[in-house]
């Protein structure tokens, strides 16, 4: 078991006296619960696929609503790349949707959205118009990945292109997301202490526990940071966990590496776009969907500072696959908050599950013991390879989770050193459950 989740009775007997001391226990989670796979794809009528170039460093991920789903758009960003976001407009016919399209490779990758269109009309699926022939609905969204694998020495890099969205599409299912480096966060990246570190994809969900399920899917590629440097590098997200689901992750033991105040950038490579997709199996109007959308962008500026900025074109897809009854008002509100908090935590599983990939260090090999124990850097025994050779292949498998922290070298006694251990390791709960309780308090009215 976990020592660090799972303390002794020592430990516990100190949380029993902080909470006595403060007066607070922790935020009680019996209506917080992931769904079934923590992804996406626990909401009824939500299929995922995703094509990953590793030689290339880019690729594809596609959401799937066979079924047809209301949907709505969020467009904050000051440079974004889309497709059929108008159609998605509130006083626009509103037709049901079909699929999302995610992609890398700058405007040239919304060529992947005519592979995903092509897949749907041959599985008839979409909006009929004579007998056997459909018109899907689709719309897309991409980030800036250029200039970082082998291909950047040829005359024209690859991108992602009307192959990428159709096996995607094909690959589509309803089954557990993987997440990190792979499809349209294969060649991602976030802001990190002079250096780019690796983004990628991101997944959660959140069971209302009344027949509603909230999921969202991340592709971070941000221009902001995704941790604070005012409270020792720690993710910004990281008081919203739900359950265990962030493992031993924590504010870095060491604090923020020495020169993490350098802002120097490459602004060449893939400073912008943030974009995802939040949904509900619960029945939304068109006006609904496009407000889940838009609050769920609150939860992207939860996770990543500063967002929306000019150098990104960060964009938010709401769905509503309609398999569970309307919502009504206080439902509704439950909805829109759960659809905030789920995309932060997204954001958050694409930081920590992201492997190095082209030079790049994650947030876990930067900031040692962040993640219960300092992954291994890249080229060292147990650290993510980058695929040798081309073309494009499946998701990538991730690297299992690391369980111990870093043990500290401090010249004390060791009693001393195992006490206050037991100390800080009863008191990072009660911290993270602090958190949650005053975001509780004070979120809006």
């Amino acid at each position: 078991m976990n020592s660090f989740r799972k303390p002794p009775v020592a430990a516990l007997t100190a949380a029993g006296w902080l909470l006595a001391v403060t007066g607070l226990a922790p935020v009680a989670a019996a209506d917080e619960a992931t769904g079934r796979t923590n992804t996406i794809t626990d909401v009824a009528g939500i299929e995922v696929g995703q094509v990953t170039d590793r030689a290339n460093i880019t690729g594809t991920s596609v959401l799937l609503m066979r079924d047809g789903a209301q949907a709505g758009v969020d467009v904050r960003g000051g440079l974004p790349g889309t497709v059929n976001t108008d159609a998605l407009n509130p006083v626009a016919s509103q037709a049901f949707f079909h699929g999302l399209v995610l992609s890398g490779g700058s405007w040239m990758g919304l060529g992947a959205y005519d592979g995903v269109t092509r897949y749907l009309r041959e599985q008839k699926v979409g909006h009929v118009y004579a007998e056997g022939k459909t018109v899907p609905g689709v719309a897309g969204a991409i980030i800036y990945d250029l200039g970082q694998g082998e291909d950047f020495a040829r005359p024209l890099e690859t991108t992602p292109d009307h192959g990428f969205g159709y096996q995607a599409a094909k690959a589509a299912n309803a089954g557990p997301v993987a997440q990190g480096s792979v499809g349209a966060g294969t060649g991602a990246g976030t802001d990190g202490p002079g250096v780019r570190l690796k983004g990628g994809v991101g997944s959660a969900s959140i069971d209302l526990g009344n027949g509603i399920t909230v999921g969202a899917f991340v592709v971070l590629n941000s221009f902001g940071k995704t941790y604070d440097e005012t409270r020792g590098c720690e993710l910004y997200g990281l008081h919203l966990e739900v359950g265990n689901e962030f493992g031993d992750t924590r504010r870095p033991p060491g604090g923020c590496e020495p020169g993490s105040a350098n802002t120097a950038r490459d602004p060449g490579i893939d400073e912008n776009t943030t974009i995802g997709v939040v949904a509900t199996n619960a029945t939304l109007t068109a006006p609904q969907a496009q407000k889940m959308a838009q609050v769920a962008q609150d939860g992207l500026a939860r996770a990543i500072r500063p967002a929306h900025t000019m150098n990104d074109g960060d964009t938010i897809y709401s769905v509503s696959t309609r398999k569970a009854p309307a919502a009504g008002p206080e439902d509704f509100t439950r909805i829109l908050e759960a659809g905030a908090n789920t995309f932060t935590r997204a954001v958050d599983h694409a930081v920590l599950k992201s492997e190095s990939l082209g030079g790049r260090p994650t947030y876990c090999q930067t900031f040692p013991g962040a993640c219960g124990e300092a992954a291994p850097a890249a080229g060292q025994p147990g650290a993510a390879q980058p695929h040798q050779g081309s073309g494009h292949g499946g998701p990538t498998v991730q690297p299992a989770a690391l369980d111990s922290p870093a043990t500290p070298s401090l010249a004390v006694p060791a009693a001393l050193l195992g006490g206050l251990t037991l100390l800080l390791v009863s008191i990072e709960p009660v911290r993270r459950a602090l958190l949650r309780q005053t975001t509780r308090w004070h979120r809006p009215r």
